[in-house]
């Protein structure tokens, strides 16, 4: 349970530093390409779904996972690999048809696209099979 808690806290300060830090890139430069917000969210869930996930390999020096956390294991790394691609699609075509958004928006996107990977990690390690 120990590896929850911190990767919780590990999460809550990588959102709270790349937010700020996207604020302080947007302020000097507005023009900045949307891809750079996106990939500071996404840096910003990145060592905590990666603290998660390594924990449902478990500490044992056997080989193979057992039953849910296996499960868990593989449905964590479809759901980031899932989230990424939808999410840079999502930012690219924003950025291709000229809309004005606020770069906030692209930074919530990288942010959430490793939110569902985090939460299957998160539930494979905490559940009644680990």
């Amino acid at each position: 349970m120990r590896a929850i808690e911190i990767s919780l806290v590990i999460g809550l300060i990588g959102a709270g530093v790349s937010r700020a830090w996207t604020r302080r890139l947007v302020r000097q430069a507005p023009t900045v390409d949307p891809h750079v917000p996106w990939v500071l969210g996404l840096l910003g869930l990145l060592p905590s779904w990666l603290i998660a996930f390594v924990g449902l390999l478990g500490s044992s020096p056997a080989g193979r996972l057992q039953g849910w956390s296996e499960a868990a294991w593989i449905l964590s790394s479809a759901a980031a690999l899932i989230g990424v691609i939808i999410t840079e699609a999502l930012v690219r075509r924003a950025s291709e048809s000229d809309s004005d958004r606020d770069r906030a928006t692209y930074w919530r996107y990288g942010v959430a696209s490793l939110v569902p990977a985090w939460v299957v990690s998160l539930l494979g390690y905490s559940g009644p099979w680990s």
